[in-house]
């Protein structure tokens, strides 16, 4: 991979940062606003599953952004191989090829 695809991963992985940190905020104060005026709201709501989703999410978007930065950078953390730019577009938080990560 060269640099400009890895400019161009780390810029599409900060868009989808900064995105998923939205919804994360529009849940919260979704959230808010229910607690505040529905006293009957189940344990786990629709929000906090979402919440979690994305949380996941983002903690392996940020870690592939650091990932970017490194000497292993596009390589699979399996076999060793060189992922695609392409996989890595379209997956933007995985680590692996398509061969290991069937």
């Amino acid at each position: 991979m060269n640099s400009d695809e890895i400019k161009q991963l780390k810029t599409f992985i900060r868009q989808r940062i900064s995105e998923l940190e939205s919804l994360i905020n529009e849940a919260d104060n979704q959230t808010a606003q229910s607690d505040s005026t529905n006293h009957t709201m189940p344990p786990i709501s629709v929000e906090s599953m979402v919440n979690s989703n994305t949380g996941k999410s983002l903690i392996r978007l940020k870690r592939n952004l650091e990932w970017l930065a490194s000497e292993d950078a596009g390589y699979c953390g399996e076999c060793g191989c060189e992922i695609p730019f392409k996989r890595l577009k379209a997956v933007p938080v995985t680590r692996l090829c398509v061969g290991c990560a069937e």
